[in-house]
């Protein structure tokens, strides 16, 4: 015979299974199923958080960047699925009574500094932009929610306060660059829609004519695929990962940075791969470099192999860089903004017109109302927000970031480590070039990524300079040493 309290947990276990299939049961007979599944994702998302917190971490760059499509992620009024998971995991992390602030160094500071200065200047601007400027409330936060997720370094610090949570971040990272290349691969080829409008999915045309056969297909998880390939070249020349494993990596990163049909984006991880191999030397880089330009050439050839009219749309994207500059209509549309906008950076040089302010008239040409505020090149678009002192304050954030990853994929000594610093230091300058015809310094995905590059950074830099394990003698065994020595 069963024990008493057995029975009453087996007797309640069951009814609230039952339970639970009737209310699954109804939500499938009346709701509709991208509802079901944005309730599913709910309980996962804090199921990672109560596993690892640094997971949770990864899902909050996930969703900024848009890891699936919007009809699937649960969302409340204007809050979109990344803000709410970056306040749930900002929540969890200070009530784990978690602080950046372990292990702070002066030398720090000269991030710290810039990157305080700049996130004072948001607030500024909101007030200057509605209070003064009589932009809408809904059009001040839209622009200024995007600069909240700088705040992710400062949480990821908080987050990745041990070597082991940092690696396990570090291989999440790879694994969420190998998930968003699928996604290209699944939009670009087979024409299924995953990223939503987080991405893009469109004929892929140059210069006025149209290759209907090929798609253009792109993410808001672009900066971290980009991150992939450069952590899978560096961990392979410094000998950590194997021959196929780093091939399998690459080609995979390769086909989805291809299908973006972005001659910058491909542009800024030609210099990136070029500044892996300066970080880390011509020797050691030999052989990444061969097994590279086979692994590409493979890629390239699997992808013409299965779409065979990719390969006229990508010669004529690759060969009008000229043309384009000249006369193209999308360089075009590039000079019209740059012309609208200057005169308004000249007028308003520091403050900027506010975030969510236009900065130019309505024109015909206008798909959306909201051009009036967009403006491709980043530079120009944060300056004229926010004004030329908070453009170089960021700038001065991004230079100390490069610097100090620069520095550890030189002298560090964790192999696995200078391939992360390496990669970051490629990827930040590949977003600085990048930033000249796309909008990434003020784009969500973007910041994102930055606040997250610049908290492994640092973090690496704080394990770094605590020296291998094997060197860390406790005091007492140190002192004991060196009396029988003595």
């Amino acid at each position: 015979m069963l024990p008493r309290s057995l029975t009453v947990t087996s007797v309640v276990f069951s009814f609230g299974l039952a339970l639970g299939c009737v209310i699954v049961g109804l939500m499938v007979a009346v709701l509709p199923y991208w509802f079901i599944i944005a309730t599913a994702l709910v309980p996962i998302f804090f199921v990672l958080l109560a596993w690892r917190l640094e997971y949770g971490l990864l899902a909050v760059l996930a969703l900024v960047s848009g890891i699936a499509h919007e009809a699937f992620l649960p969302s409340f009024g204007f809050l979109r699925a990344g803000d709410l998971s970056f306040f749930a995991v900002l929540a969890i992390t200070v009530a784990s009574g978690r602080k950046p602030s372990k292990g702070f160094e002066k030398g720090e500071l000269k991030l710290w500094v810039p990157f305080v200065l700049f996130l004072s200047l948001v607030p500024v601007s909101v007030v200057h932009a509605y209070f003064f400027r009589g932009v809408p409330p809904k059009d001040v936060l839209g622009e200024g929610r995007h600069l909240m997720f700088l705040l992710l370094f400062p949480l990821a610090l908080m987050v990745l306060d041990t070597p082991e949570r940092l690696r396990r971040f570090v291989n999440g990272l790879v694994v969420l660059g190998l998930l968003f290349s699928v996604g290209q691969i699944l939009q670009g080829i087979f024409h299924i829609r995953v990223f939503g409008d987080s991405g893009r999915l469109v004929v892929a045309e140059t210069l006025d004519v149209k290759s209907y056969e090929a798609t253009v297909s792109n993410t808001g998880g672009l900066n971290i695929i980009i991150l992939v390939i450069f952590i899978a070249a560096g961990w392979y020349a410094l000998k950590s990962i194997k021959t196929f494993k780093f091939l399998a990596l690459a080609s995979l990163c390769a086909v989805g940075i291809l299908l973006t049909f972005g001659r910058t984006t491909w542009g800024s991880v030609l210099l990136g791969m070029a500044v892996v191999v300066a970080l880390l030397g011509v020797r050691n880089s030999g052989k990444m470099l061969m097994w590279s330009a086979v692994g590409a050439t493979v890629a390239f050839a699997a992808l013409i192999a299965v779409k065979p009219a990719m390969l006229d749309a990508f010669v004529a994207r690759a060969t009008s860089v000229g043309k384009e500059i000249e006369y193209g209509s999308s360089a075009a549309w590039r000079y019209y903004e740059a012309a609208q906008v200057m005169p308004q950076i000249a007028a308003n040089p520091l403050l900027g017109l506010g975030l969510g302010a236009a900065y130019r008239a309505p024109a015909r040409s206008d798909a959306l109302p909201e051009q009036v505020r967009y403006i491709h090149d980043g530079y120009l678009y944060l300056a004229s927000k926010l004004g030329l002192p908070a453009l170089a304050l960021l700038l001065w954030c991004l230079g100390v970031v490069m610097a100090l990853s620069w520095q550890g994929a030189r002298t560090g000594h964790d192999t696995r480590f200078r391939g992360v610093n390496a990669a970051v230091c490629a990827s930040v300058i590949g977003i600085l070039l990048a930033s000249i015809t796309e909008p990434h310094l003020m784009r969500d995905s973007s910041l994102a990524f930055i606040g997250i590059a610049a908290g492994i950074v640092v973090a690496m830099r704080r394990y770094e300079r605590a020296g291998p394990p094997q060197e860390r003698i406790p005091e007492c065994a140190a002192r004991r040493y060196f009396n029988e020595r003595a």
